[in-house]
């Protein structure tokens, strides 16, 4: 079990309905359950938290995909990286990367600033920010990936960083650090901690992309 946790702070959500609907049915779990007892904030809702932008494919069956853009396909699977869509002109995993450092710098940023005012107005002790995002399975990987310092490189590549429905991570990330200090997954099973630097030597290639 996840031991007794603090109050979460903030709360970030994609504007999709499907997430703006999770989110909605945890806050309410959260409200009324006595292990955690404390009811989520009012999200605040931000456009790059949506998930990943497949132009043409958005909407098609796996199989049709597979038989009639096979070669977009092929490259999907060997390297996302080099998936281009909308007639070569987008590129999707590269812009799901970039907006997820995006998300880090956003949310970041407002929990420092959140935690600068809190212990300015009333609080001698300064308490850790608590902040839950909602976001989808891809950006999520990007924002995980980003968080560990590991390159985009492993975006797909590994089933450690990918996301299934409604699986949550616990991410620790010091302020003005660059890069998280420990993850582990809390749903639907707790993990043991892994420190990012152990993560890093697994799976790093050598560039670090931590959000900043």
């Amino acid at each position: 079990s996840i031991e007794p946790s603090l109050p979460i702070t903030r709360t970030w959500c994609s504007p999709m309905t499907r997430c703006r609907q999770t989110y909605a049915a945890i806050s309410g779990g959260c409200t009324s359950s006595s292990s955690y007892g404390h009811p989520l904030p009012n999200p605040t809702i931000h456009a790059d938290l949506r998930e990943i932008e497949l132009r043409e494919w958005q909407g098609r069956l796996r199989q049709e995909i597979i038989e009639q853009d096979s070669d977009n396909w092929n490259t999907f699977k060997k390297d996302p990286r080099l998936l281009r869509l909308d007639g070569g002109l987008f590129a999707p995993v590269l812009d799901c990367w970039e907006r997820g450092l995006s998300n880090w710098n956003v949310i970041r940023s407002d929990a420092a600033a959140a935690a600068k005012l809190e212990s300015t107005n009333d609080s001698e002790d300064e308490e850790s920010a608590v902040v839950f995002t909602m976001c989808h399975g891809a950006i999520g990987q990007c924002m995980l990936l980003q968080a560990l310092g590991i390159d985009i490189e492993m975006y797909g590549k590994s089933r450690r960083y990918s996301f299934d429905n409604c699986e949550c991570i616990e991410i620790e990330w010091a302020d003005e650090e660059e890069c998280s200090t420990r993850w582990r997954r809390v749903h639907p099973v707790v993990t043991k901690w892994l420190s990012t630097s152990a993560s890093q030597m697994m799976d790093s290639s050598g560039g670090l992309s931590c959000g900043r």
